[in-house]
């Protein structure tokens, strides 16, 4: 019997799927990959999402796909809050789907493991971080140095979180409402449990003991490689791409430009939520003091994405702690020089320690590296090629590859 004739079920979830951003993109992947084996796919979402801008921004076919939501829209409040109630859209999908696979992002499943032994279907967790980083007391882990040294490594990341008593209380509730219905050891519950890179899997294996399997998310090369300029007709432009929001550290780019002999502008590429807008605003004031130019481009199509990318000569990603990375491959792929922070999935598991590209720690070592590839062609050459060559190994028929040695038979 073919895999079209046994049309298998599968029902993943994304908390906010609709946004752009690198986990609503491995989304979209993880659709394209379970439609192109056969299966019925369905989506499990706090809010409903708008599909013909999804299928544009995200670069996907949802023609077909049923959607599980809570709300009928986004609602700007309390986000990591909503997080704690995406178990309802859960269980009406699972309930009305019956899948042979459901797939799930995060650890807030507890309230589903009932529905999972009633219906029989096979658990998927795909971690980007462990949330147990976050929550999880130093005693309950099996390497607690470790577990202490990638807390300390995410402190930027969560940055937000911890620069106020606000957004300390904020924080400190959802993680008591979060221990409810938290799972402690994801392989205990999941059949499977698949992580972003080394550096999660090391994360991982810190909490637990034991090791995921590394499922890289996929970058569709061929669209950036198709707007790829040479040195001599890019822009004298750094490019970033990802969410407009705090923890991709956007000042601290603006600042090393600022103190640069080249003088770049900056141009940012990436989804922007209502709750980030404040955000965009002090990135603009900023710029303004720094006299830096910023050109921003929001939610925009994957091909506008790839242009810019393609047309800027620096591709600079300044997250501290960044659990993968997917723009800097989306960077890399165009052909375009990287720079990334010296820590995290991206220097560790795509940069590789600076073998395809430059890192930094400091703003002055970051303005420094941005000056040599504005002014030295053949540095430039040099790890432009690089970066096409590292970009290969992230492609998209890799994932389908492993996705359907994995869940194809």
């Amino acid at each position: 019997m073919s895999i079209e004739e046994r049309r298998k079920k599968v029902v993943i979830f994304r908390h906010l799927y609709g946004f752009v951003g690198g986990g609503e993109m491995l989304t979209s992947s993880f659709v394209k990959a379970f439609k192109r084996m056969g299966y019925d796919v369905s989506i499990a979402s706090v809010a409903k999402f708008k599909k013909d801008d999804t299928e544009k921004y995200l670069d996907v076919d949802l023609n077909g796909i049923k959607v599980y939501s809570i709300f009928p829209k986004y609602i700007p409040f309390l986000g990591i809050y909503q997080r704690l109630i995406s178990h309802h859209a859960l269980r009406k999908a699972i309930e009305k789907e019956r899948p042979d696979y459901l797939l799930v992002d995060y650890q807030f499943y507890k309230p589903i493991l009932k529905t999972k032994k009633k219906y029989n279907f096979k658990l998927i967790q795909y971690i980007h971080f462990p949330e147990a980083i976050y929550i999880e007391d130093f005693k309950n882990v099996y390497d607690p140095e470790k577990v202490k040294l990638f807390r300390e490594d995410q402190r930027e990341y969560m940055g937000k979180y911890f620069e106020n008593w606000w957004w300390s209380f904020y924080f400190k509730v959802y993680v008591k409402l979060a221990k409810r219905i938290f799972v402690d050891d994801p392989f205990e519950y999941a059949d499977y449990v698949l992580a972003n890179s080394e550096y999660t899997a090391e994360a991982v294996h810190a909490l637990y003991g034991k090791m995921p399997e590394v499922l890289y998310p996929p970058v569709e090369t061929e669209i950036f490689k198709k707007f790829s300029l040479p040195y001599e007709e890019r822009q004298n432009a750094v490019v970033m791409i990802g969410r407009i929001a705090r923890e991709k550290r956007h000042k601290i780019v603006i600042d090393a430009i600022s103190r640069t002999r080249s003088k770049p502008k900056l141009k940012i590429v990436g989804g922007l939520s209502p709750a980030d807008e404040p955000y965009k605003s002090e990135i603009e004031r900023f710029a303004k003091e720094k006299s830096v130019e910023v050109e921003f481009h929001i939610n925009v199509p994957r091909e506008e994405v790839a242009k810019e990318a393609g047309s800027s000569k620096v591709f600079v990603h300044a997250t501290e702690g960044e659990h993968f990375g997917i723009a800097v491959v989306e960077g890399m792929a165009s052909g375009t020089p990287v720079i990334v922070h010296r820590s995290g999935g991206a220097y560790y598991s795509i940069v590789n320690k600076n073998k395809f590209g430059k890192s930094f720690e400091t703003v002055d070592e970051l303005a420094s590296e941005i000056d040599m590839f504005m002014e030295d062609e053949n540095e430039w050459k040099r790890y432009s090629e690089l970066s096409n060559k590292r970009a290969e190994d992230f492609n998209e028929q890799k994932f389908y590859e492993k996705v359907y040695k994995l869940f194809g038979s």
